[in-house]
């Protein structure tokens, strides 16, 4: 439950600085959408990306680890083209990519963050 939620804040928390610093993703609509697009993608990564991760595995250990970033490309294109197409605008593969490092680096660090916690 706690890894759920710590997926939550590092979704909405990543697409808050993505559309506020990188030029090509902007968001149309309320709060509350933002908010549930962050959900949306904090679900996304704890439920979706561990079994697409498992299926890519060969592909992962082949381009060390790389098709990871593509995973999680598809993931935030998925959130941003087909679930919110109203609401977010990716001009082009470049901001998405730069959304994938910016989703994916928020998330890693509150993995580390609490994975150091737990040991202490």
């Amino acid at each position: 439950m706690k890894n759920l939620i710590l997926q939550i804040i590092a979704g909405m928390l990543s697409l808050y600085l993505s559309c506020l610093f990188i030029p090509g993703i902007s968001f149309e609509g309320s709060v509350k959408i933002f908010l549930l697009a962050g959900v949306v993608l904090g679900i996304l990564n704890f439920a979706l990306k561990p079994i697409l991760h498992f299926f890519f595995f060969p592909l992962k250990l082949i381009t060390f680890g790389l098709f990871g970033l593509v995973i999680n490309a598809g993931l935030v294109y998925i959130l941003t083209e087909h679930i919110f197409a109203n609401e977010f605008t990716v001009a082009g593969l470049l901001p998405l990519l730069f959304t994938t490092i910016v989703v994916s680096f928020f998330s890693a660090m509150l993995y580390s963050a609490t994975k150091s916690f737990k040991k202490e």
